[in-house]
């Protein structure tokens, strides 16, 4: 019986078929259709979806995992302000800054309420002086007048004799109408000499 000898294939046999097979693979692999609901996570490679993938839309709120957004995820004004916590301590005072400009003039307000009247001013202030005779006698009365218009502002009386031991000022007063100064001297002794006295009255026009 005669024997076939199976000879092993050689090396540039098998680059060949190898290389017919690939390419009747890939086109049975392009005439494919993949099957609905046949790619799934452990299909996909990782980091194969993109973001440029993603339909406008697509990922809605229903997709998002719940607590798996951060603060920094949301834009400005989007958050609820949260409870306002308690105040801190106060820290330390600043430096005073510089002055700013002087702001405009305000409105004029209301009149004050008038204040009571002051004292009374005095104008024209002069001394009046009325002096009575020379002469020995016992008393003398005397009046100084002042001009019309004015007042009496004060007044004394003063005797002027050779014994002025021997006078006394017996009343020294200004009248009731406030406009003379009235005075009364005595000489004590039984035989005066001659004297005089002299009444001075303070005038001046009070307003």
């Amino acid at each position: 019986m005669q024997r076939f000898r199976i000879r092993r294939p050689s090396p540039a046999l098998g680059v060949a078929s190898l290389a017919l097979l690939l390419s009747l693979g890939g086109s049975a692999y392009a005439a494919v259709e993949v099957a609905p609901g046949s790619v799934g996570t452990r299909q996909l490679k990782n980091s194969a979806v993109t973001s440029e993938k993603l339909a406008p839309g697509a990922v809605t709120a229903d997709k998002v995992k719940p607590y798996s957004l951060l603060s920094q995820d949301f834009a400005y004004g989007q958050l609820p302000a949260g409870r306002q916590g308690p105040a801190g301590q106060q820290g330390p005072a600043g430096q005073q800054g510089p002055a700013g400009p002087a702001g405009a003039t305000g409105p004029q307000g209301p009149a004050g309420v008038a204040g009571p009247p002051g004292p009374a001013g005095v104008s024209g202030y002069q001394v009046i002086t009325s002096n009575s005779p020379m002469s020995a006698t016992s008393q003398k009365a005397v009046v100084a007048t002042c001009p019309a218009g004015e007042s009496i502002l004060g007044g004394g009386a003063a005797a002027e004799t050779p014994s002025p031991d021997t006078l006394a000022t017996q009343q020294s007063y200004p009248t009731n109408d406030n406009t003379q100064w009235f005075a009364v001297a005595n000489d004590l002794t039984a035989n005066p000499s001659a004297w005089t006295l002299a009444v001075y009255a303070i005038c001046a026009n009070v307003n």
